[in-house]
């Protein structure tokens, strides 16, 4: 405790000195990031809520390949990855699990889905962080401006424009680029090329492959151990090929108007081999057969059209604002082969096959305006809009098991079936939010509400009631829910911002929680649907100080979270004629509260001032309760914090030294049922890496980092919850020393 106390009072120290070493601003260290994700596009110092932007450039030189390492320097921020190099899950502050919403261009990538103890899990990985400009994430509830989802906090990412490969006074341009990392041998390459057709248009091209397999541990690669089953210690092989193509039209006729029309297309094709399943058995019960093989094999393709119009024409109505409508496809498909060995009803071998589908659509459309007026003395910045998405989702099941030796069939479930009907769902918001500036805007109020309608639609019959006995008829639902903020800022200095913020966030019931198909009577379990689930909700309280003279910057907040009717899937509620019932149910309230801060600050100018010192550091430290079981949230990480010192020079070299230490994760920090399912405490870590950057001409970029520079053995909490064995916990650790290098070649 008193370590973890002098680690954060140590980092809270040395960020509020970054306002003490203010100067006159020049035109070199930070600058006011714009975050588009506010919908107004206020710099970070007006928001009146914790947030962070990851450029193109930063996402370079930490060798971003995913969005787990383009954001691993941000604090209080976790992106959780599999072993096979999958993103699994995404927390801000504590909170996952689909509450957080991922946008990219404005249209929000579907939820994850999972269902069967692995046989069916379609995460939500279907980009390429190589493809994008920006990266926005706002921590704390957002719903007031995004709807449903935005419960905990929201990661916006925007791709790139054609003005962004060609330079200026140039008809053409674009780039190559190469890449190789040695923690997952992940080889890259992409290949750009844009062109200003004429003065008002412009377009670009941009398709990417990538490769990869495992991601190694600390024990090694997969194929540097040879045994199977529950001893083993290195990670089970796996490979994926990833196809991106981005491409995008921008007309700009004049300063006042922009059209834009996107298409993006993602294909992951991926499989892995269960060695560590090898001789175990799918379920602790008496009779059980072990596994003697196990493969999986997973294709995700996601398909996206944008369209958007900006205009800045001045009305009556508005000064300024957009209308944007986008389509998107996302399909996965995973097939799970196994063969069984049987010694309880006889001895022989059964060869087993699943198969899940899973398909979404969304048609989705937001317009936005903004209108700034005066009332005397008093100043009005009026932001509103309305945003509709109409989603289709569709899942099928299939499957089949048979004796190898005779060739009879050993199926004891009902293929084709489905685990949870075709649903549809419309989803329709309105929003207005206004900021009101007093005493020369030196005192700001920010008021907004909006309202959400989400109706649930399901097709009746067909597999999923033929397929699961004993489930009850599929159910619709529709719920409307009000969304509200209030927020003071104080400007006391020019480059000093006090704020206090209230906002609410929800999370409409999902279609699979709702309605699932969880039967089978043979082994006496059922589903039942639940149209009485509540949305989940949030309520953050949030107090925060923000500085930036254009060299220093440096933030501190300190938040409270309540969070009300979160959904447990599949729980137990009780027994019907020997068949034990499972529905999803909302659970009572619970908190997080915590305390995070940042900084960057100029250490010292060199050659010139062409070069600088810079030093930064982010921290986080959160805890969280169960309100009605007084345990931990065992979601939340533990103490994070991140000091780095960089040496830039002009545009031309960039030298990175980042060090990231975690506190341990304390038992007395971990709920006694995840204890109880054998996951143990975590002990603390320090990693150390190494990121440079050199341009040896305007047409030349490297980039290359060593990461756990000190080879130290560690693990990542996220993935740690999941550990429920010593060998889970020796398999589970994160890559010891390794590399990553990069060449880009513009023209």
């Amino acid at each position: 405790m008193h370590q973890r106390t002098i680690l954060f009072t140590v980092l809270m120290s040395l960020i509020g000195t970054a306002a003490a070493e203010s100067s006159t601003p020049k035109d070199v260290g930070t600058t006011r990031v714009v975050v588009a994700a506010l919908k107004d596009e206020r710099v970070a110092e007006e928001a009146a809520t914790s947030l962070s932007q990851v450029d193109s450039e930063t996402m370079e030189r930490v060798g971003a390949t995913n969005l787990s390492n383009a954001l691993r320097y941000e604090a209080g921020v976790n992106v959780d990855m599999t072993s096979t190099g999958r993103m699994d899950n995404v927390r801000i502050r504590g909170v996952g699990d689909d509450r957080v919403m991922i946008a990219i261009d404005g249209a929000p990538i579907p939820m994850a889905f999972k269902f069967g103890g692995g046989y069916t899990d379609m995460g939500q990985g279907y980009f390429d962080v190589d493809a994008m400009k920006r990266i926005d994430i706002i921590k704390g509830p957002v719903s007031m401006l995004y709807g449903s989802s935005a419960l905990a906090g929201g990661i916006f990412m925007e791709t790139k424009d054609p003005s962004d490969f060609i330079r200026e006074g140039q008809r053409y341009g674009g780039e190559v680029k190469f890449g190789y990392g040695t923690a997952d041998r992940d080889q890259l390459v992409t290949a750009t090329a844009a062109a200003k057709i004429t003065d008002t248009l412009s377009a670009f091209v941009r398709a990417s492959l990538r490769k990869h397999y495992e991601r190694r541990n600390y024990e090694g690669k997969a194929y540097s151990e040879n045994l199977l089953g529950a001893g083993r210690t290195h990670p089970n092989p796996a490979e994926a090929n990833v196809k991106n193509i981005l491409s995008k039209v921008v007309f700009e006729p004049s300063d006042a108007h922009r059209f834009a029309l996107s298409y993006e297309y993602f294909n992951s094709h991926a499989w892995d081999d269960a060695a560590n399943k090898i001789g175990e058995k799918p379920m602790a019960f008496p009779g059980m057969p072990t596994f003697s093989a196990h493969h999986t094999n997973m294709l995700n393709i996601r398909q996206q059209v944008n369209v958007r119009y900006d205009f800045n024409v001045e009305t009556p109505m508005f000064d300024r604002g957009h209308v944007m409508g986008y389509y998107q496809s996302t399909k996965a498909r995973q097939s799970v082969t196994e063969a069984r060995e049987h010694t309880a009803r006889g001895v022989f071998t059964e060869d087993r096959f699943r198969q899940s589908h899973f398909k979404n659509e969304q048609v989705g459309f937001n317009t936005e305006f903004y209108k700034a007026l005066e009332t005397g003395s008093i100043s009005h910045e009026l932001s509103y809009g309305a945003n509709y998405k109409h989603t289709k989702v569709k899942t099928l099941r299939l499957g089949h098991s048979f004796n190898r030796q005779t060739g009879a069939s050993t199926e004891t479930q009902t293929f084709p079936n489905k685990s949870f009907p075709d649903s549809k769902i419309h989803e329709y918001g309105l929003f207005a939010q206004d900021r009101i500036g007093f005493l020369d805007n030196r005192l700001e109020v920010i008021l907004g509400l909006r309202y959400d309608h989400y109706s649930l639609k399901v097709q009746q019959g067909g597999p999923f009631l033929e397929a699961n006995p004993g489930v009850l008829a599929p159910v619709g639902l529709n719920k409307g829910h009000l969304s509200k903020r209030l927020a003071v800022l104080y400007y006391p200095h020019d480059h000093h911002t006090i704020y206090a913020n209230y906002a609410e966030g929800f999370k409409a019931p999902s279609f699979n929680a709702v309605n699932v198909g969880f039967s089978n009577l043979a082994h006496g379990y059922t589903a039942i649907s639940n149209p009485d689930l509540k949305p989940e909700t949030s309520k953050t309280f949030e107090l925060g100080w923000n500085f930036n003279d254009e060299i220093n910057s440096a933030s501190v907040a300190a938040f409270y979270t309540k969070y009300d009717n979160f959904i447990e899937e599949l729980k137990v509620v009780g027994h019907r004629n020997g068949v034990r019932l499972h529905q999803s149910v909302n659970l009572d309230k619970s908190h997080i509260y915590g305390l995070e801060g940042k900084a960057s600050i100029r250490v010292l100018e060199l050659q010139n001032n062409d070069a600088e010192l810079r030093l930064n550091l982010n921290a986080a430290y959160a805890k969280g309760k169960d309100n009605q079981t007084k345990e931990p949230i065992d979601s939340v990480e533990p103490l994070t914090g991140i000091i780095g010192m960089s040496y830039g020079y002009s545009d031309r070299a960039f030298v990175g030294l980042n060090l990231k230490l975690v506190a341990p994760k304390k038992a007395k920090d971990i709920s006694t049922a995840l204890r109880d399912n054998g996951v143990t405490k975590m002990p603390g870590y320090g990693t150390l890496d190494l990121v440079g950057e050199y341009r040896p001409n305007d047409n030349i970029r490297i980039n290359a980092g060593i990461y756990n520079l000190l080879d130290k053995k560690h693990w990542n909490w996220g993935n740690r919850m999941n550990q429920t064995t010593p060998r889970d916990v020796v398999r589970g650790t994160e890559p010891g020393i390794n590399a990553g290098l990069s060449v880009t070649i513009s023209f």
